[in-house]
């Protein structure tokens, strides 16, 4: 599981055989825990569906949803299945322009009904 230098990657904790699958990985005030088996599960539908629609795993993927639990979630998926850019989801449109270009993003990740200038 680790490298001879003993790094470990998001992956690697995430997926490590010892861990008890029922024991819980995310917990937020409000939310019901979320266990690792049902981490894993929802990062293998985010990778999968991400997949699917043409991202491939050196694509540079930005993360502009809203800060929550399930921000939280979308992130290690993206982390562990591609190149992570995670901006702030207040920037203008400009700002996105900018950041697009400068981190070279070929994949954008918002909210379904999200308003957020970065649609644009």
């Amino acid at each position: 599981m680790a490298t001879e230098s003993g790094l470990f990657t998001l992956r690697d904790i995430i997926n490590h055989r010892n861990q008890d699958p029922d024991h819980t990985a995310i917990e937020s005030l409000g939310y019901k825990p979320l266990s690792y088996r049902e981490l894993r599960d929802q990062i293998t539908d985010v990778v999968k569906t991400l997949n699917g629609m043409g991202v491939d795993r050196n694509a540079r993927s930005a993360v502009i949803i809203p800060h929550s639990p399930e921000t939280g979630v979308v992130c290690l998926a993206v982390m562990t299945g591609f190149i992570a850019v995670h901006l702030n989801s207040q920037y203008k449109q400009e700002e996105y322009d900018h950041y697009f270009s400068q981190f070279r993003v070929s994949a954008v990740i918002v909210l379904k009904n999200d308003k957020t200038a970065a649609r644009e």
